[in-house]
Order: C-alpha cells, then sequence, then structure tokens
C-alpha cells in the first residue's frame, strides 16, 4: 500500500512538473538593446531611415523604445521595437498602410529585417512567411516558427484594421 501512494505521489509531482513547463512565456526577441537591434538591419543590408529613441515614462513592462522609419512621401511603415526593464529588445510592432504597394513592401521589409535581426535563417523565414488565419478574429493572421540560433520560438502576426487601411505586425518571443 506505501508503495503504490509513493507511486501516485511520484506520478502527481511528474505530472505537475510536465503541465506547468507546457505553458509558454514570453521572453526577449534579442539580448541587444532595440537601438542595437535595428543597427542590425543595416548589417543585414536593409536600409532604414532614422533611428530615434523614444521613452514611455511610467510603463514597467516596456520602459524605452527605438523606433526608426522606411520610405517617404507618406508611404512607408515604422517599427518600434521595445526594450525590458533589463534593457534587451522585447518585442517589434510595425505599421504600414494596407491600401498602398509601397507601404506593404516597406512594411514586409521592416518585418523581414526584425526576424533577421532576431536571427531567424532563410528556411525559418519560409515558415514565418506561410501565415494562416486565426478562427476566433478573421483580421488576425500568424505563423511561428522554432529560431535554432537564438534557441527561442518566433511568433509574427499580422493584425489587418480595414476601417483603417492599416497593417499592425509584431513579432515576438517564446521559450518554447
Amino acid at each position: 500500500m506505501r508503495k503504490a501512494v509513493l507511486v501516485l505521489c511520484f506520478l502527481a509531482c511528474f505530472l505537475s512538473i510536465q503541465v506547468s513547463s507546457a505553458s509558454a512565456q514570453m521572453v526577449e526577441l534579442s539580448e541587444k538593446s532595440g537601438q542595437e537591434f535595428l543597427n542590425m538591419f543595416r548589417q543585414k543590408g536593409l536600409a532604414i531611415g532614422e533611428i530615434k529613441e523614444i521613452e514611455f515614462g511610467d510603463d514597467k513592462d516596456y520602459p524605452t523604445a527605438a523606433m526608426s522609419g522606411l520610405g517617404g512621401n507618406g508611404a512607408g511603415a515604422v517599427i518600434t521595437v521595445f526594450e525590458n526593464a533589463a534593457g534587451c529588445a522585447s518585442k517589434a510592432v510595425i505599421l504600414y498602410r494596407s491600401n498602398n504597394q509601397q507601404c506593404i513592401h516597406d512594411g514586409l521589409a521592416l518585418a523581414a529585417g526584425a526576424c533577421m535581426a532576431a536571427g531567424v535563417s532563410g528556411d525559418e523565414m519560409q515558415v514565418l512567411l506561410d501565415l494562416k488565419e486565426d478562427p476566433r478574429n478573421k483580421n488576425l493572421m500568424y505563423s511561428s516558427v522554432w529560431c535554432k540560433s537564438a534557441n527561442r520560438r518566433i511568433v509574427y502576426e499580422v493584425h489587418i484594421d480595414p476601417q483603417e487601411n492599416a497593417v499592425v505586425a509584431r513579432i515576438l518571443a517564446y521559450d518554447s
């Protein structure tokens, strides 16, 4: 009887460990700062506009961000790379208009640059480009891939706002 109780306790502990480790936690996109993350775009051959640092005041999750734009004459896209309290790039958000081909091109270029700066390889990028529609939200598409070089899951989400003719793309990272 005692052995059976010990086995049940062991199984309960084992299953609770497995369940708790199964939930993915958001982690930083890169160990680099937002400024360094955007500077990697130039190293990867992607020309972006002037990089500006902005402050968000009392936001404890994302106290600072580095922001840059691509394009001009009302066309283009803007990327903001948020930093966590440790000063690491935690997520990237890209905004662009959905009714302008140049804006779409620039937005996709910034998304590709952010993924490459996070360590995504060419093969992994092909997986990320295969967006799936979220059945719960008809205006949201997403994909994810395990990034071997960064040792984290990279998630690419695209939300289309038809009323504003805008696209909001987010690039996030998770530990599993």
